[in-house]
């Protein structure tokens, strides 16, 4: 099960926590795809404290399409 940081309010950096997060398989025209790389910087400090709304920028790469239907 993978570990991810989250916040659920906003607030100071103690609002973050690490929490075990299920790996469903993807559903009908769904795709799975590992994160390479994911930024941190000023802008996501910014959304954590509540002063922009949330956003996401990530890097990756498709690993398993979901089945197709007929």
């Amino acid at each position: 099960m993978p570990r991810v940081v989250v916040f659920d309010r906003t607030g100071a950096p103690d609002v973050l926590h690490l929490v075990d997060e299920p790996l469903d398989e993807p559903g009908n025209g769904e795709v799975r795809i590992r994160i390479e790389a994911a930024g941190v910087n000023r802008l996501d400090q910014m959304m954590r404290a509540g002063h922009l709304r949330r956003i996401h920028h990530r890097a990756g790469r498709i690993r398993r399409p979901a089945a197709r239907r007929p």
